[in-house]
């Protein structure tokens, strides 16, 4: 080469990168947020969901300790039974996340559509926060006089 050429637009190969996909990044620090804002949007509808339909229950659930059945028996059945639900409800969204990821793939970079963490930290977070959400309401329900929880119906 001619070494008495003029150069011009010297920059390093890691500036070169950074002008060109710094869009990218952008949008892709953006997406990031808006996935951890719908999961705690997600996370807080699942805990008022679930509370709510353990508060619901307070009349039964004083019947069932007027009758002689124990605090604990009563947390674990309202627990029990909103689990199974909240289970159904992570299994029939984990399936639908993990069939509609392929859809992802064009825009993910570094990271699979069904990446296996990602889809386990959801899980184990909404699974928690159900459980929280189960577990609270029926410990304060359970602890209430039998008598004031048929009187409030």
């Amino acid at each position: 080469m001619d070494g008495d050429l003029p150069l011009y637009d010297i920059e390093t190969m890691d500036a070169l990168v950074e002008r060109r996909i710094g869009g990218f990044a952008i949008i892709g620090n953006l997406m990031g947020i808006f996935a951890l804002l719908s999961l705690a949007l997600g996370a807080v509808g699942s805990y008022g969901v679930t509370a709510y339909s353990a508060g619901q229950r307070t009349g039964e659930i004083g019947a069932r300790l007027a009758m002689g059945a124990s605090q604990g028996d009563v947390v674990r059945m309202v627990v029990s039974q909103g689990a199974n639900r909240a289970a159904l409800g992570l299994l029939i969204g984990l399936g639908r996340a993990f069939a509609l990821g392929g859809a992802m793939s064009g825009i993910l970079v570094g990271v699979s559509p069904t990446d296996p963490v990602t889809f386990g930290t959801v899980a184990f977070v909404l699974a928690t926060v159900s459980f929280v959400g189960l577990y609270l309401p029926a410990q304060r329900v359970a602890r209430t006089d039998p008598v004031q929880a048929l009187s409030a119906e």
